[in-house]
């Protein structure tokens, strides 16, 4: 499970709706709770935009100020408890029973106010008797340690912060990245930060997810970080992402694209320096894998490095024109987003012009195949039971194949016996054509009658790459 708490100050900003797209992509969070939306009514209709989030609730900001938000994905059964402009109580069930309550918290931003949110966080703590988790910005420091720049925190408001906390029963989970959650994003002696976003857990919720870690995210259109909260362990059913070769149709488009595929199909040869296919299509695929990397992912390097920066750059945010130095950074972050977004759709799109009014979906079908994750979130064991935990899912694997290997293993004779009764469906002429030998023609009509951008082989190559054979000297013969 995997929890994302984001003060995103107003989600009807573009920039700030395409940075949170990019942060729901890249972490899947089961759950998200945003805070100053903005946003009122229907000006929610753009959540639809966000995939695989078919529950969600809403409080409206008052004139051009706060607005929160809540969703949840179909994993989780959420129940809304309560809710008020300064936070949504939700209480949600996982998929093995165990049920936990989470509020998602917005501190009053007015010190002379902020009492009346201690209040609320106390009679939210008693509302119900379930592990508890709370999450947000609390607009209060726990520790002068978590403030930077500006004026001393009053250490009266922060005792009274403390107090609420501990009536309440609750920790704070702490966190990895760089300390402090805001930035007010000021120049100079004028730069204050300040660790104002943060999640408070009882221990009853502690002791279920003894592993749960927090980290602190890079800043994005907001002056406030994502602050995720991550409780999937480490576990041999969860795999990263497949990093087999597959030919891109859009590389044929390329200038070098042809020289790279000639000079590896020259170069691989077979154990007996022979034309072998399959050691040249391996070649072939080498070559092509490292190409890519150096012509296509050279962007997303640029974007790594200059977001590396601008972290180095917030750690010295009290030094004069730092904040102008980040702005420039994060600006030309903003356009190489942009290009590198453009560059693969528009790429895409040419690959599929010849399929007309079907470029839509397929374009869709793509996208949406690189969000899927590859991983087992529960199995049936043998006695009916479903297991979600990493304890459970272990023993279930386990047993299915000791049982399996350990079963009957019929003889030879068993096998002739059982399939005495099926007829036989092939003619003498049937059987004959079989066994012939593959001929130029046979393969070069074969691959005609595939896709040439579909039926992906098993060596990663589409037949648009075999159609192609004949520029670099190939004939169907060696196919």
């Amino acid at each position: 499970m995997i929890g994302l708490c984001w003060n995103v100050r107003g989600l009807g900003n573009s920039r700030a709706f395409a940075a949170l797209l990019r942060l729901l992509k890249k972490h899947s969070s089961t759950f998200v709770f945003l805070l100053e939306t903005k946003l009122k009514g229907n000006r929610y209709s753009n959540i639809s935009q966000l995939r695989g989030y078919n529950n969600w609730f809403s409080v409206d900001s008052v004139g051009n100020s706060e607005g929160l938000l809540i969703l949840w994905k179909d994993c989780v059964m959420g129940s809304v408890l309560s809710s008020s402009a300064g936070y949504i109580d939700i209480r949600f069930s996982m998929e093995d029973g165990f049920g936990w309550h989470f509020t998602g918290f917005y501190g009053e931003s007015n010190p002379s106010k902020r009492v009346a949110s201690w209040s609320l966080l106390r009679r939210l703590g008693d509302v119900d008797t379930l592990p508890w988790v709370c999450g947000g910005d609390f607009n209060e420091l726990l520790s002068m340690s978590d403030k930077v720049g500006g004026s001393d925190k009053s250490l009266s408001s922060m005792n009274l912060f403390r107090q609420a906390v501990d009536d309440c029963n609750l920790i704070d989970l702490g966190y990895s990245g760089p300390r402090l959650t805001w930035n007010n994003k000021r120049d100079g002696k004028w730069n204050i930060q300040e660790r104002l976003d943060k999640y408070l857990v009882t221990n009853q919720w502690r002791d279920k997810f003894w592993n749960a870690s927090v980290s602190h995210l890079g800043f994005n259109s907001s002056d406030h970080r994502p602050i995720l909260l991550n409780c999937t362990s480490v576990f041999p059913f969860f795999f990263g992402k497949d990093r087999s070769f597959k030919l891109e149709p859009f590389w044929l488009k390329e200038a070098d694209y042809h020289s790279t595929v000639v000079e590896a199909w020259n170069k691989y040869k077979g154990s007996n320096h022979s034309p072998n296919l399959a050691s040249k299509l391996r070649g072939c695929a080498s070559s092509l894998s490292g190409w890519s990397k150096c012509r296509f992912r050279n962007i997303r390097r640029q974007i790594e490095g200059k977001n590396r920066e601008i972290e180095r750059l917030y750690g010295l945010s009290g030094r004069p024109s730092i904040m102008s130095s980040i702005r420039v950074l994060e600006k030309s972050v903003e356009g190489l987003i942009d290009c590198d977004e453009l560059y693969w759709r528009q790429h895409s799109r040419l690959d599929w012009l010849q399929s007309g009014d079907r470029n839509s979906k397929l374009f869709h079908a793509r996208a949406t195949a690189r969000r899927k994750k590859n991983f087992i979130s529960s199995l049936i064991d043998r006695n009916g039971r479903v297991q979600v935990s990493d304890e459970g899912l272990a023993s279930t694997v386990r047993d299915f194949y000791s049982a399996m290997f350990l079963s009957f293993k019929p003889s030879t004779q068993d096998i002739l016996e059982a399939t005495k009764a099926i007829r036989g469906r092939l003619s003498t002429n049937m059987s004959d054509m079989l066994r012939l030998s593959f001929t130029a023609e046979d393969v070069k009509a074969a691959v005609f009658d595939l896709n040439p951008t579909k039926a992906l082989g098993p060596d990663g190559f589409h037949a648009i790459f075999s159609r192609k054979r004949g520029a670099w000297g190939v004939g169907w013969e060696m196919m």
